[in-house]
């Protein structure tokens, strides 16, 4: 069994039960549950893997009797291959579902603009040797998760960016070298930005943006990945 289920919680709805000859298509495709909703994947009979859409992408078997905890907001799906049963319920606190949501719309801007930011950022560097492709998209993925499920899926499955995402979900890493150069980069950016006398508000997202992936960069493992 899932553990992580918050116990101040009531169901308040729950879905059919599934088999594998009827489950929906939106379960099996990237989808996830509004501001304040929490569910339960409870798996009847047989078994399935629920997976978190990363990155990191996370997998979990769930056997019979046993259920998997589905977080607010957070993008997953369901992947059947054998025969199985299973049932979806869903809870909310009294009063989170519509504070949740204030919250998340109220943050929705910033994730989608640092999104934004940081996908243009790795588009250059398809261009410009010195720029580092892999951090920004990676960046943007996260960022594009919290605030717009539909752009986070487009990038997830785009031919040149998509597989730089597979590729993180592989290794979960980022090699010594590109985290230098990425470092180095982003330090350099603003710095030319202000050398030429761009305006404040310019610098300014420049370091918002970059400060954010810098972060994200530093604090990854190091192994042979992106």
């Amino acid at each position: 069994m899932s553990s992580g289920f918050p116990e101040n919680v009531t169901k308040y709805a729950a879905s059919a039960l599934f088999t594998e000859k009827t489950v929906p298509s939106k379960l099996t495709g990237s989808h996830s549950t509004k501001p304040g909703v929490w569910g339960k994947l409870l798996v009847k009979e047989g078994a399935l893997d629920y997976v978190v859409v990363g990155p990191p992408l996370t997998r979990e078997r769930i056997e019979a009797h046993s259920f998997a905890v589905i977080e607010p907001e957070v993008e997953h799906r369901v992947e059947v291959a054998d025969p199985v049963s299973f049932q979806v319920e869903f809870y909310r606190a009294q009063g989170e579902g519509k504070a949740a949501s204030q919250r998340s719309r109220a943050a929705r801007p910033l994730w989608l603009t640092l999104g934004t930011a940081s996908l243009g950022f790795g588009a250059a560097g398809t261009v410009l040797p010195l720029v580092p492709t892999t951090p920004f998209v990676l960046l943007s993925a996260y960022a594009f998760a919290q605030s717009s499920p539909r752009l986070h899926r487009w990038l997830a499955e785009h031919r040149k960016f998509g597989p730089l995402i597979s590729n993180w979900q592989r290794h979960r890493a980022i090699n010594r070298r590109t985290k230098t150069l990425a470092v180095a980069v982003m330090v350099l950016t603003p710095s030319i930005t202000w050398l030429v006398g761009a305006p404040v508000w310019v610098l300014a997202a420049q370091i918002v943006v970059l400060s954010g992936a810098m972060c994200f960069v530093v604090t990854r493992p190091e192994g042979d990945g992106a």
